[in-house]
């Protein structure tokens, strides 16, 4: 797909509902396949610190994080 039509699109999202973290989390996964691991990692850390918010990709999104950091 069309990775920087995805990551408009979920920028937009994001702007819209910026406390959902499966958003950013999609966001974080299309930045980080764009190369802009600092976007990703920023995105990783608003879905992962979101006050009890579960959401079904917290896992994936914590496997990212990891893979990010090293």
């Amino acid at each position: 797909g069309d990775l920087a039509r995805s990551a408009e699109l979920l920028k937009e999202l994001v702007a819209q509902s910026p406390v959902e973290p499966a958003v950013h989390y999609h966001l974080a996964r299309t930045l980080h396949a764009q190369g802009d691991t600092e976007g990703a990692q920023q995105h990783l850390n608003q879905a992962l610190s979101s006050s009890g918010a579960a959401f079904p990709e917290r896992e994936a999104a914590q496997r990212l994080q990891q893979e990010l950091a090293r």
